[in-house]
């Protein structure tokens, strides 16, 4: 699992989990197109990667503001860490203030092969489902430019679009896993910036319309992290902004682990 992936992740992932007006995506004109995917593939990798620094193999603590829209009131705030340990370990704890060194409200710990909801106000630690547990895993590529983005999906259409004036490259991925809706991600044609994802999916038997829309980049340790995202579901619209991004060299496994309360 790429840290290209997880930055992406850690915009998509967190207002997804967190949302609470509507935008939808722009309408689409069909366009000529004139790449092949192996050469999307590699501008993709170059774009997020200029200095070609193997950002794939970094471990990184990244702290973002999620803004919520209200039904008749002003937007709700609150600060949301992200600690990822490379290869395969997310830690997402938001707060109910600006201080990340208060306690959390609620904490999700994914691993590769297990995860909890840690809710500290409750204190009460409950385990993922494997199907839970599948889903985040699956949201963590759902805005997948890696290096691999061939080795992720079984297969992927490329076309070209219009939206509001903008060219993109588009990508129809479907998933290796029988059942699961495409996954579509929408390319800048300029800049080979991922701007737009949007697809389908299921939580507790509910169906979930997801689209989000990386607004802008910024460029931190040599590496393109998306720094504005917008993500909208079933209509309920948030945006993160990201306020700092640190490289770790070690991340303590304990902070990958769920607290035992007395």
């Amino acid at each position: 699992m790429s840290q290209r992936l997880g930055l992406l992740f850690s915009a998509l992932l967190t207002v997804s989990l967190l949302s609470g007006c509507a935008s939808v995506m722009p309408e689409e004109k069909p366009i000529l197109l004139d790449i092949t995917f192996a050469e999307l593939e590699k501008n993709i990798n170059k774009a997020l990667d200029p200095g070609g620094v193997k950002a794939e193999q970094r471990s990184y603590r990244q702290r973002m503001i999620v803004s919520r829209d209200q039904v008749l009131d002003d937007p709700t705030e609150e600060l949301v860490e992200v600690t990822y340990s490379y290869p395969d370990d997310l830690r997402m704890a938001s707060f109910d203030d600006s201080d990340s060194a208060s306690t959390p409200s609620l904490v999700w710990i994914i691993r590769k092969n297990a995860g909890w909801l840690v809710d500290y106000k409750r204190k009460s630690v409950k385990q993922l489902s494997p199907e839970q547990l599948r889903l985040m895993r699956r949201t963590f590529t759902l805005d997948s430019p890696a290096r691999d983005l061939s080795g992720t999906y079984s297969k992927i259409e490329l076309t070209a679009c219009e939206m509001d004036g903008r060219p993109y490259y588009k990508m129809e991925c479907t998933p290796k896993a029988a059942g699961r809706a495409p996954v579509y991600i929408y390319v800048g044609k300029h800049d080979f910036l991922i701007r737009w994802v949007r697809t389908e999916f299921e939580i507790g038997g509910s169906e979930i319309d997801y689209v989000s829309n990386i607004r802008l980049y910024k460029l931190y340790d040599g590496v393109m992290i998306p720094s504005e995202t917008v993500s909208v579901m079933n209509g309920d619209r948030s945006v993160s902004r990201v306020e700092s991004y640190e490289e770790l060299k070690s991340v303590d496994p304990a902070e990958f682990m769920p607290p035992v309360f007395k």
